[in-house]
């Protein structure tokens, strides 16, 4: 499996209409293709008002089988390598949360596996 080549995907937060964007909304990986991307780095910018923690909860199944991150704003940027070598499509949701654990703004990306393009 080729080292890992991270598509990035920048989260951020529009005051104007009061919700957390993610660019690109979907992202594809390739798993057996020598020039990637098969690793994803989450970018946080800008995060909702009274957020305090990011999550991502995985709807079903997850294809990175190892999480790290890397100091960068007030919120740390995540990484997941590992890709799981599994085609198909991964939905998950990236919430964000205040210092009581409610929820304070989300949305619902995709990941996609596929072996080359």
């Amino acid at each position: 499996m080729p080292s890992n080549m991270f598509g990035e995907i920048k989260i951020s937060y529009d005051s104007k209409v009061g919700k957390v964007i993610c660019d690109p909304m979907d992202i594809v990986l390739y798993h057996d293709h020598v020039a990637g991307p098969n690793a994803v780095r989450w970018a946080v910018g800008e995060a909702p008002p009274k957020a305090t923690r990011m999550l991502i909860a995985w709807e079903s199944g997850c294809p990175f089988s190892r999480f790290g991150s890397e100091r960068s704003t007030s919120f740390a940027t995540l990484l997941g390598t590992g890709l799981a070598r599994e085609s198909g499509v991964f939905k998950y949701s990236i919430i964000f949360t205040d210092d009581g654990g409610d929820i304070v703004g989300g949305i619902d990306p995709l990941i996609i596996d596929e072996p080359r393009p």
